[in-house]
């Protein structure tokens, strides 16, 4: 179980020991849910529409509470990849609702971690209702902004900080390890400072390279670029 005095990397490895022993053996298997999702899918699911199942909730042995959220893009969208997802932990501390992000690479397993600041920011900048509970505040947040590409901040002002691409606007962090990063806040593309348009102008090339897979955040960011007079 979590408890206050575990730093990031007790928890990520509470996080990979949970998820290697009760949540990856039934992933596959989408929970016993797999013929259910797929009767709806074949009735109700239009092509190229995005269909977020209902969250699963999942409370492990050693007491750590997790929520694996299933998607697709229609019918089509199934057949083609099957239904998607991706898994996050979340945990009460004196200051707040944590949570975590479990990223999947090729090389490596990866964790993001999110402060109850970053996500008091994404209520007021994103929801109408600041008086949301913070764990539907988290759903939400992660619903939309689950796809991002990470890009360190090459600055000594920003040194060892990081930026993500977010569909809704910008999320700032730090690495605390090479394989965990920490997100404090996030910010809104109308809402960026003089000095964070100038870190995104700077890291512009590499930023583009490394978000070429979500065409719909390429988008929005030439768009930020433009009205910023940022060619």
């Amino acid at each position: 179980m979590i408890v206050d005095s575990m730093g990031y990397e007790e928890i990520a490895a509470e996080f990979q020991s949970d998820y290697k022993s009760e949540i990856e053996p039934k992933l596959f298997v989408t929970f016993g849910m797999e013929a259910k999702y797929r009767r709806y899918l074949m009735k109700e699911a239009k092509n190229g529409e995005l269909i977020f199942f209902k969250p699963i909730k999942l409370t492990s042995k050693k007491g750590n509470n997790y929520i694996i959220q299933y998607y697709c893009e229609g019918w089509a969208g199934y057949k083609r990849n099957n239904l998607i997802y991706f898994i996050y932990l979340y945990y009460h501390r004196p200051d707040g609702l944590y949570a975590v992000l479990h990223a999947e690479a090729r090389d490596a397993t990866r964790f993001m971690f999110y402060t109850p600041h970053f996500f008091d920011r994404y209520r007021e900048r994103c929801m109408d209702d600041v008086t949301v509970p913070k764990l539907q505040v988290i759903q939400q947040c992660f619903r939309y902004n689950h796809n991002f590409a990470v890009t360190p901040i090459d600055s000594e002002k920003y040194k060892d900080n990081v930026l993500s691409t977010l569909k809704e606007g910008i999320g700032l962090g730090n690495y605390i390890t090479p394989l965990i990063i920490e997100f404090r806040t996030f910010v809104s593309l109308d809402m960026m400072k003089e000095d964070q348009a100038e870190m995104m102008k700077e890291n512009h090339p590499f930023m583009l390279r490394g978000i070429e897979y979500e065409r719909s955040i390429i988008n929005k960011m030439v768009r930020a670029y433009k009205a910023m007079g940022y060619s």
